[in-house]
């Protein structure tokens, strides 16, 4: 019986291949925000606050990540009630959209996020930096 549990993982090039592509796209659409890009355990593993961003989208593009890669979807698409559940019992968690989960072969890897815009741009400015693995 093993006691060891082998997985995916993104490697540092792929990491920050993801966060340049999302800014990138945020960059040809004129919007400074903060990128974050973390692992399956919510760490941080890349991170940008683009000139001119937002102040405060720092404080949520973490959380719009870890959110992401925890649940396996999407943020701004949960089921109300999981969102109020993982509000209450965490600070780490948000259900505002612009966190996408990384996946590899369907295994959730990480998570990327980008705050400071408009939805539909946060999302965008995210799945640009998902679309360079594909």
């Amino acid at each position: 019986m093993s006691h060891v549990v082998t997985g995916l993982r993104l490697t540092e090039q792929a990491t920050l291949t993801i966060l340049n592509a999302a800014v990138e796209e945020a960059r040809k659409r004129e919007a400074p925000v903060a990128i974050a890009v973390v692992d399956t355990s919510g760490q941080l593993r890349a991170f940008v606050l683009m000139d001119d961003a937002v102040p405060f989208a720092q404080e949520v593009v973490p959380k719009k990540a870890r959110t992401a890669a925890y649940v396996g979807s999407p943020t701004g698409e949960m089921d109300p009630a999981l969102a109020a559940r993982l509000a209450a019992a965490a600070t780490d968690f948000t259900d505002l959209r612009g966190g996408l989960p990384i996946v590899v072969d369907g295994v959730v890897v990480g998570g990327i996020a980008a705050s400071g815009s408009s939805s539909d741009n946060d999302v965008a400015i995210a799945q640009a930096g998902l679309d360079v693995l594909t």
